[in-house]
């Protein structure tokens, strides 16, 4: 169900402006594997870049690339030029670069 997707995305936004990402964490691996299961890309996207941002917060670079990385190819291949502005417009992105 893409709204149950939304609703993670809207906690994973909320829990890394607060900087928690331990919680963006929980939320965005549910968003991740929901996402996979219904083909949603949109929802993968944004719950990779998600990850992305809180493994950077918690210092984990490689890490954060990768989800990085993962985030802007599935955009990519599903033409969602929206989320690859956004991603490639993240300060974290071009701090990991």
């Amino acid at each position: 169900d893409t709204l149950k997707i939304n609703v993670l995305v809207n906690l994973m936004t909320e829990f890394s402006y607060q900087n928690y990402p331990d919680s963006v964490i929980l939320y965005a691996t549910q968003g991740l594997s929901l996402s996979k299961q219904l083909n949603y890309n949109k929802g993968y996207v944004q719950s990779s870049f998600y990850m992305a941002k809180a493994y950077y917060q918690k210092s984990f670079y490689k890490l954060s690339l990768t989800y990085f990385n993962d985030a802007l190819e599935t955009a990519d291949k599903a033409c969602d030029k929206e989320m690859k502005i956004m991603i490639l417009n993240s300060s974290e992105t071009e701090s990991v670069k």
